[in-house]
């Protein structure tokens, strides 16, 4: 599953995933839950062996879905630090369940060849 998802069939009930309005203050605790994830996320792939250090600039767009967890498939932008001034995309796919935990499933460089999988817990 991509995480530029364009199409959904509606508000219901039904729904597996849904567009989150990162304007709106109806959804305030859901975007700062993906702003934690992201950071987490975008924190584990600069802590990798070998890669350059980024830090999140954006989210650029956010998707969310209910299971067991709330789960947001993210496309946000970074600044790579090591380079100074490159600002790249990546897509992040990650959950939390309450307090009692954070998890980064994917974290990935849109268009990139290599992907990260993992799973944390904070």
């Amino acid at each position: 599953m991509g995480m530029d998802l364009d199409t959904y069939p509606g508000p219901t009930d039904t729904c597996d995933i849904c567009p989150l309005d990162l304007t709106s203050p109806r959804c305030e605790n859901y975007v700062i839950a993906s702003k934690d994830l992201a950071d987490l996320a975008i924190k584990k792939y600069s802590d990798e062996p070998n890669f350059y250090k980024y830090e999140l600039l954006k989210i650029e767009k956010a998707n969310q879905r209910q299971t067991g967890y709330t789960e947001f498939f993210m496309t946000v932008k970074v600044r790579n630090v090591t380079l100074a001034t490159v600002v790249e995309t990546f897509q992040i796919h990650a959950a939390y369940q309450g307090t009692l935990s954070k998890e980064v499933l994917s974290c990935l460089t849109k268009g990139g060849g290599y992907m990260l999988y993992w799973c944390c817990r904070s």
